[in-house]
């Protein structure tokens, strides 16, 4: 029986349009999907208008179309690779942290309002003059992790439009923030090392250039696990196919 059913370590690399790597493959690990499609062609038939035979296919010609291919993976803590499913980019993140005095903001009553900074501490809230201190859980409500006040309509001595001053301890931050679209389309090679399941033999994919775009929805709030996914077409560079597949058959 010739059943295959694989598994495999799938990894990614950028590249140019010329399928050239512009750095080493991503520590990407659980590539859940590695599909090439290869869409129907179309059929330019010569039909018969003889006596005996007429409307019967003479002769036809196949006009393949492009092979797809589609990936996706659920390694998702690099955030360049959540990136991919966003068409997106990423850029440094970074909070300086310490001590921040008299930041003026202005209440607005039964609404959240943001501070300057994120992850806060220490937080004391004050009029204009600097001389009255509110209460916490009183006269405002505080969120440390979004650096967020919120203001009671009723039960609290600030009014609405109220100026106030705000001190508190920011924590310094750093990290990566992915910009959603912008970036329409990436190049990859990706490379496969599959295994088969049935009788365990080797087997090596290569998609030398793939064009790649997001596919699907990113639900931060669902109830399965994250994927980052893509679809396209791999380019079928000079003297290359676009995709290959290697059964190796001794070590």
């Amino acid at each position: 029986m010739g059943a295959q059913l694989f598994s495999g370590n799938v990894r990614f690399a950028y590249c140019d349009a010329n399928g050239a790597l512009l750095k080493g493959y991503l520590p990407i690990v659980n590539t859940i999907k590695l599909a090439l499609n290869v869409p129907n062609p179309d059929l330019k038939t010569q039909i018969s208008k003889e006596n005996g035979n007429y409307g019967q296919a003479l002769d036809e010609i196949v006009i393949p179309k492009p092979t797809e291919a589609e990936v996706a993976v659920d390694d998702v803590a690099d955030p360049r690779v959540l990136a991919w499913s966003v068409n997106g980019s990423t850029s440094a993140f970074s909070q300086a942290g310490g001590a921040i005095t008299n930041e003026v903001i202005t209440a607005h009553l039964g609404q959240w309002v943001q501070l300057a900074n994120r992850q806060v501490s220490a937080v004391v809230v004050k009029d204009s003059t600097g001389t009255t201190t509110f209460v916490n859980n009183v006269d405002y409500v505080v969120d440390p992790v979004s650096g967020m006040l919120f203001f009671p309509e009723t039960g609290g001595t600030i009014t609405e439009a109220e100026s106030i001053k705000i001190n508190y301890t920011a924590a310094a931050l750093t990290g990566t923030t992915i910009g959603v679209g912008g970036t329409p389309f990436q190049y990859f090679r990706v490379d496969g090392d599959m295994t088969s399941l049935h009788d365990n033999s080797s087997w090596h994919v290569v998609l030398p250039c793939f064009k790649a775009y997001a596919a699907g929805s990113l639900d931060l709030l669902g109830s399965n696990l994250i994927e980052a996914a893509l679809k396209g077409k791999p380019l079928a560079l000079p003297g290359q196919k676009p995709a290959y597949i290697t059964a190796i058959t001794s070590p």
